[in-house]
This record gives C-alpha cells, sequence and structure tokens, in this order.
C-alpha cells in the first residue's frame, strides 16, 4: 500500500512517536498482529471476524478512499 507511508511521512516532527509502516503484512497478518501486541495500529481492507472481535479489537474508521479493487478472476460461489 504507497499510501501509508506517504501519510506517516506526513507527521515528520509533529509526533512525538515514530510512525513506522510494515508492508506486507495484509489484513490477517496485520490483525494478528495487532491482536499479539506486536502492532499498535493495524490497516484493514475488511471487516473484523467475529473472533477478532472477541479478542478486543476494535475498529475506528480514519479515511474512506474511493478506489475500487477489481479483478477478471471470477469468484465462485459454490
Amino acid at each position: 500500500m504507497k499510501l501509508l507511508p506517504i501519510l506517516a511521512a506526513g507527521f515528520g516532527d509533529k509526533q512525538a512517536s515514530a510512525l513506522e509502516v510494515i508492508p506486507n503484512l495484509g489484513s490477517n497478518g496485520g490483525l494478528k498482529a495487532l491482536a499479539g501486541g506486536a502492532l499498535d495500529i493495524a490497516v484493514s481492507g475488511r471487516p473484523l471476524k467475529e473472533e477478532e472481535l472477541n479478542q478486543g479489537l476494535r475498529v475506528a474508521v480514519i479515511m474512506r478512499t474511493p478506489f475500487v479493487m477489481v479483478s477478471s478472476t471470477r469468484s465462485r460461489t459454490d
């Protein structure tokens, strides 16, 4: 995700603690790391699962984007 490093750089000297963007975790990996205490914040491209909510994870919407992901691959419904 190319947007997060740009947003993090905008904080620069304005914050007492550093912001580090860890790439390529994906929603599942980021949320597992968050639940395990390895991260303070995770960005997810999907709603939280019941199990994640039960672990104490909560959603805080900080921005929305008009961009959508599309694919030419058909999804199976069976």
